[in-house]
């Protein structure tokens, strides 16, 4: 399946957060449903909720969106 912008998970538009910093702003479990709703691979995240870790992942997702590049 080819991502699509703008990526959307629960009614927010994650290329926008992601331009202008805002994912910092969300809680760690609300990152983490992202991340499993946009079905990013994130077994690899120790269990200790790291919120930069979920970060990282929606920004490279972002990165390899087409939208970034326009």
């Amino acid at each position: 399946v080819a991502i699509q912008h703008p990526i959307v998970s629960f009614d927010l538009n994650i290329c926008e957060l992601v331009q202008k910093h805002a994912l910092t702003t969300l809680r760690v479990d609300g990152l983490r449903d992202m991340c499993i709703d946009l079905e990013l691979d994130i077994s690899d995240i120790p269990p200790q909720k790291r919120k930069k870790q979920y970060i990282a992942r929606l920004t490279q997702l972002v990165q390899e969106c087409s939208s970034s590049s326009k």
